[in-house]
């Protein structure tokens, strides 16, 4: 989903009203990137991924799952475990990096550099996605 970094967002009734217009300017900027883009050449494909976390409270003995309002504290524990890790790690691994989510019971994770068309790549998706 992304980060929602300013704003809020609209209701699902203020977003109908406004459907049209947002499909139709959403169609004609693409199709202006597309013309200035389409005779590029050379340009290496970068690629990434992210996995979404829900925050959730686990009772065993009830059996119900709750989400946790903690965003805020794990987020900081996470950057700081992140930055403990690169400060013993060598500069060729890229460390993950978390992001709020638009929910306060929500996370992001996305590797810490973006992959490339390359086989060693394509086969470090899922063990890069593990270690997140």
């Amino acid at each position: 989903m992304g980060l929602l970094s300013a704003g809020t967002p609209l209701s699902w009734d203020d977003t109908k009203k406004v459907a049209d217009h947002i499909r139709s300017h959403g169609i004609t900027q693409f199709l202006h990137i597309w013309d200035r883009l389409k005779d590029k050449n050379g340009d290496e494909l970068l690629w990434g991924d992210e996995i979404e976390y829900m925050v959730v409270v686990l009772d065993n003995e009830t059996k119900n799952a709750k989400l946790s309002l903690r965003q805020t504290e794990i987020f900081t524990k996470l950057n700081s475990i992140v930055n403990n890790l690169s400060l013993e790690t060598e500069d060729s691994i890229a460390m993950p990096t978390f992001h709020p989510e638009y929910g306060r019971y929500m996370l992001e994770s996305t590797p810490g550099s973006p992959f490339t068309g390359s086989i060693t790549d394509l086969l470090s998706v899922e063990k890069n996605m593990r270690y997140r």
